[in-house]
């Protein structure tokens, strides 16, 4: 990887360090979006209603797979939108927020 590439990466990833704790799983996701843009993030959520949420840096896709196996897609979500949905403390009030203003696509 150049350091073209590199330099633009980390700038697509440093709007979603802002105003967070720095902790061991904020540096693994930050590594593995900057090292493996094409394997998106995904990781389980606590929520009554969201099973697992994924975000794709190359495409800027989220992904919101529900408890009951419908998964969806929703297209050119920004890095730092994808981070506060992951990060929302209520999935659904966030879930609202993404639905306002993004397409989705089921999966």
């Amino acid at each position: 990887m150049d350091r073209a590439t590199i330099e633009k990466r980390l700038a697509m990833l440093k709007p979603l360090c802002v105003g967070r704790e720095i902790n061991d799983k904020l540096l693994a996701d930050v590594t593995s979006l900057l090292l493996y843009p094409e394997t998106p993030v995904v990781e389980a959520v606590v929520s009554s209603n969201v099973d697992q949420v994924g975000y794709d840096l190359n495409s800027q896709s989220l992904t919101v797979i529900f408890k009951g196996g419908a998964r969806y897609r929703y297209l050119a979500v920004g890095p730092s939108m994808a981070m506060s949905f992951m990060a929302a403390e209520s999935k659904g009030k966030a879930l609202q927020e993404v639905k306002a203003h993004y397409t989705c696509v089921k999966d």
